[in-house]
């Protein structure tokens, strides 16, 4: 994949004004109040006049449980410090009460980080930005149900499988000095995603993140990982950076980036050994965003707070192509920049510990591993039909004016004849399609594969009494297959195996027997369109979330 030519980005940026107000503890290295700080930074910059700036909706708890466990979410959702004395045991069970405590807000905190991401990778999903950001966002070591080094909500990995909807391939870049644990954990089996980590290693948090850890399975040799040592500095860094992700980017070429920028690798950081200055920090978002690939950039780690809001201001200014000052603009936190108020900030003396050849025999073992992977994996066939977005009354009213639309006979015999000619080895994208295409036909579904979906997916569900009524058993596994890609949520119906499409049968032939209707708002659940609002003092406008096609 070649470096297009250089030009300006549209640029979407998240932020909520609540973010600053939580609050982790007394002592806690991890300060949301850096965010405000960031913000403020920008807005006396004038940068957010070059940009679209959004306040997003929050992650619901549907959204959150997309990747994390509902057990976990729900404990979240109800912790509190006035009640944890009744919550000891799963206090113990997800991890959190000492490097991840309980704070006053924590689930709505969660809900603010996650749902930025969510919405800029929505964005990048309906081609209305070239790069979103959400400094609120790159809570990289949170785990399915799991809280570990201060995050409690995977918003990274939140934000991937949103961007999977639209994009065959996504690449996930990582330049906190600490190991991205928690989405190379999530996607570590897949074929779909790369992580791509630069880290710290060697008893150093979390721990993970050596040379050979590469992948497992489907995912084997998708997982990149470069131990880092202490003291690396701007030369250095590019000197292994730019190689290994060109050589990424030629071996996998994604469709969509995830750059995590945890500014905890600039030099002086109250947690960190490496020693980045801002302009070889920033270095790896001007050479990213020359592919021309859509860029999601994130927040993350940083704990000398002055210099995070100076990196992710003097970054956002790398991804608008504008040039800012040294000379540090008079903003509400102006006292923090002292005593030189300068953008800019010098490396220290430490010894850089990453030799040449230390460099050079990760590259060296990077390189081969790449090598082994297909070229293009997974290369997607068909065209992604742009989704539309059907309000749920509107869905309501198409259910109660054709209740009874089902699948005909001619239109089974067309599925039933596709399934069994070309069955389990044609591509399932490609069937979906037809199977689509076959059904807009009926009027069952009136135009996307969206709207099939969003609106329709009950019906289709309910509709397979009659469906398994009309075919024979040797079309079941062919069955299997579509349901299990157009199911919009997994975490429903998991796995659409023949004992569970009998299950759910029985439910739904109990329930009309007792006269009742079955529920099915669960599988249904619509996200509702919300009006743009305006802040005043930063053009914020309200984000729409939209939803796209289902992962296969």
């Amino acid at each position: 994949m070649a470096i297009a030519p250089h030009g300006k980005k549209r640029v979407a940026y998240y932020y909520d004004g609540d973010v600053g107000n939580y609050y982790y503890g007394q002592g806690h290295p991890m300060k949301p109040h850096r965010i405000r700080m960031t913000h403020n930074l920008l807005l006396n910059y004038g940068l957010y006049r070059k940009m679209e700036v959004y306040r997003p909706q929050v992650a619901s708890f549907d959204e959150l449980t997309r990747y994390h466990s509902d057990d976990y979410i729900t404990f979240l959702k109800n912790i509190r410090p006035d009640n944890m004395t009744e919550h000891n045991k799963a206090l113990q069970r997800f991890n959190v009460g000492e490097d991840c405590p309980v704070f006053d807000g924590l689930y709505e905190f969660c809900q603010i980080s996650s749902g930025g991401s969510i919405a800029a990778a929505t964005k990048l999903n309906k081609k209305q930005a070239d790069i979103a950001i959400n400094w609120m966002g790159g809570l990289h070591h949170a785990k399915k149900s799991e809280a570990s080094g201060f995050c409690y909500s995977n918003d990274i990995v939140l934000a991937i499988l949103e961007l999977l909807n639209y994009h065959q391939r996504v690449l996930y870049v990582d330049i906190d000095i600490h190991h991205g644990d928690g989405v190379e954990e999530a996607f570590y089996t897949t074929d779909r995603v790369m992580t791509c980590s630069f880290h710290k290693y060697g008893e150093y948090f979390p721990g993970t993140g050596d040379l050979k850890d590469i992948g497992a399975g489907k995912g084997r040799h998708y997982a990149v990982n470069c131990p880092l040592r202490d003291g690396i500095d701007d030369e250095a860094y590019e000197r292994v950076f730019q190689p290994i992700m060109e050589k990424v980017m030629q071996s996998f070429q994604p469709s969509a980036i995830v750059l995590q920028c945890g500014a905890d690798s600039l030099t002086g950081d109250r947690l960190g050994c490496f020693n980045l200055t801002l302009r070889g920090h920033g270095k790896c978002v001007e050479y990213l965003k020359r592919y021309n690939v859509p860029l999601l950039m994130l927040g993350g780690g940083g704990y000398t707070i002055r210099n995070v809001a100076r990196c992710w201001a003097y970054e956002t200014s790398v991804a608008l192509d504008t040039e800012i000052s040294n000379d540090l603009p008079y903003n509400d936190y102006f006292e923090y920049y002292g005593p030189d108020f300068k953008l800019h900030i010098a490396p220290s003396n430490m010894t850089n510990q990453n030799t040449p050849d230390y460099i050079e025999r990760i590259q060296t073992k990077i390189f081969e591993n790449l090598r082994n992977i297909p070229h293009a994996p997974g290369v997607q066939m068909q065209p992604i039909k742009g989704d539309s977005v059907v309000l749920e009354d509107e869905g309501e009213a198409r259910d109660k004016n054709n209740p009874d639309k089902r699948f005909s006979n001619d239109f089974l015999f067309k599925i039933g004849t596709l399934s069994l000619t070309c069955g389990l080895s044609l591509e399932m994208s490609s069937l979906m399609i037809t199977f689509c295409d076959l059904a807009k036909e009926e009027g069952l579904y009136s135009c996307s594969l969206a709207e099939c979906r969003k609106i329709r997916c009950c019906q289709l569900i309910n509709s397979k009494k009659k469906f398994l009524k009309r075919t024979s058993n040797k079309l079941l596994p062919a069955v299997i297959q579509l349901f299990n890609f157009y199911n919009p949520y997994p975490r429903s119906f998991s796995v659409f195996d023949s004992d569970k499409m009998v299950q759910h049968e029985a439910e739904y032939y109990d329930t009309e027997k007792e006269g009742g209707e079955k529920k099915t708002s669960e599988v249904c659940h619509k996200r509702p369109a919300d009006e743009e609002t305006t802040s005043p003092d930063a053009s914020i406008k309200k984000s729409r979330v939209e939803v796209g096609p289902t992962i296969p």
